[in-house]
């Protein structure tokens, strides 16, 4: 079935080991594969948590490749549809990590930190939903916009997190 809104763009965002069961360190199955093909082909863009969901401001070079490259390239191989979005693991990010996704040529990078996202936007906060909130737990937290103090505490968090 097809996204009821068009203007919204959902995105899946998978590691590539470890997928199923929490210790799993096999590639994707072809069940799998059939599965986020056909996310995709709903309209959901297909996005990569890394090979492993390793902190990615703590990663040796050759991690770096790892995470952000090989994992794009070995998920793309497999489902046959281009990764364009990162969802940073951890929410751990600092402008290292945002310079090195745009060098690898993601559109799209997901941070942890909560609340509306644009589409515009190239980098996005990303929202859990955990099984114990509400409809209107997560409609909240999807759409409320902060305001006043607030406001200004989450902006100077933000960029803090960007320039560090």
């Amino acid at each position: 079935m097809p996204l009821a809104d068009p203007n919204k763009s959902p995105t899946f965002i998978l590691n590539f080991h470890g997928l199923g069961e929490p210790t799993r360190q096999l590639p994707l199955s072809e069940q799998d594969c059939e599965q986020l093909r056909t996310l995709h082909s709903e309209g959901m863009a297909i996005g990569t948590h890394g090979m492993c969901h390793r902190n990615w401001r703590r990663l040796t070079q050759a991690e770096v490749h790892e995470e952000l490259d090989e994992a794009k390239d070995s998920i793309e191989e497999l489902i046959g549809v281009p990764v364009i979005e990162a969802g940073i693991p951890y929410g751990a990010y600092d402008r290292r990590v945002l310079k090195r996704l745009h060098q690898f040529g993601y559109q799209a990078a997901h941070t942890s930190d909560g609340g509306p996202a644009s589409l515009a936007s190239w980098l996005r906060p990303r929202n859990t939903v955990r099984r114990s909130h509400d409809f209107d737990q997560t409609l909240r937290s999807i759409t409320d916009v902060p305001s006043g103090v607030s406001k200004l505490w989450r902006t100077a968090k933000l960029l803090i997190k960007r320039w560090r």
